[in-house]
């Protein structure tokens, strides 16, 4: 009887993580048309699109809880979609919410805002901006470690990451980096950070251990996003002002190709959860990328205008 309820737990609970339906689709923030479409990658096909606020860029994807937070820089709020209900929620972000991510177990959504040199935690019970964190000059992208109980940002102009505990944001480090870091990505190890430097054309690899650079990488002109690929053992990094993907080794952090014509303005980057393929979100062209890794070939899909989807966006 026990073994019944058990099992028939753990098939309700798998089933309750796909139960929107949207397993194996791309979430895409569209800045242009003010709206969020969903892709399904299987059928290579647009399922369904979502009103969100103004100039929608950064997002990010909490699978177990089944909602996609996105940031809305232009009027100064974020939108929260229940997937499982296909419904969103708007809340007040403080001014120009650039990057965005989301603590699972506190339920607490955080968020880089540009122009202020700080970081607004909302709580997502009780719908509320509950406090706001100091940090440096132009503050873009930002992630959270759940198992680590880090917050990383990076400070653009300031030329820094500031790594922030969880618990206590008053603890905090802050690591000089190359010119202009835009996006901070942790590797699926836990013990790696990779810092994009916009106007160095590199990428920072920061071990989390130690809290120092071990290299940065030349990669293209303006890189964006980052997308570890555990798998592949690669890293593949957009380049936004060369229209190109760069591939990094994963274990020697050597730059060792460059797919060149990937398409106008590749900006964000994301793993398909079988780890074969790579999603890319192409602004200027408004579509995405759907490129298998062992063949390179890629399949294109028409989106909307100007997708971005800065973060997280794969369900």
């Amino acid at each position: 009887m026990s073994f019944f309820i058990i099992f028939f737990s753990l098939v309700f609970y798998n089933y309750s993580i796909f139960s929107n339906g949207y397993n194996d689709h791309a979430f895409i923030t569209c800045q242009e048309s003010n709206n969020l479409f969903v892709v399904d990658l299987e059928k290579a096909k647009v399922s369904k699109s979502f009103n969100l606020g103004t100039s929608p860029a950064a997002i990010f994807i909490d699978k177990i809880g089944e909602k996609v937070f996105v940031a809305n820089p232009n009027s100064d709020n974020v939108s929260i979609l229940d997937t499982k209900e296909d419904e969103v929620i708007e809340m007040d972000a403080n001014k120009s919410p650039m990057g965005i991510t989301y603590d699972t177990k506190k339920s607490l959504i955080y968020v880089t805002n540009w122009y202020d040199d700080i970081i607004s935690v909302l709580s997502l019970e009780k719908k509320k901006i509950l406090t706001t964190i100091k940090v440096g000059k132009s503050p873009a992208g930002i992630a959270f470690n759940q198992s680590l109980n880090l917050l990383a940002v990076a400070n653009r102009d300031s030329n820094s990451v500031t790594l922030i505990n969880g618990d206590d944001y008053n603890d905090s480090k802050t690591i000089q980096t190359e010119k202009s870091p835009f996006g901070v990505f942790f590797g699926p190890d836990g013990n790696l950070l990779a810092v994009t430097n916009v106007q160095s054309n590199s990428v920072s690899i920061l071990d989390l251990n130690t809290l120092k650079i071990i290299k940065n990488i030349k990669v293209g002109e303006w890189p964006y996003q980052v997308a570890f690929n555990k798998k592949a053992q690669k890293i593949f990094v957009t380049n936004q002002r060369e229209d190109s993907i760069s591939i990094v080794n994963y274990n020697n952090f050597t730059h060792e190709e460059k797919i060149s014509d990937i398409c106008g303005y590749p900006e964000g980057i994301d793993n398909s959860n079988d780890l074969n393929s790579i999603i890319v979100s192409c602004w200027f062209d408004n579509e995405i990328i759907i490129m298998e890794l062992n063949t390179l070939k890629k399949k294109r899909i028409s989106v909307c205008e100007g997708p971005r989807s800065f973060g997280n966006f794969i369900f």
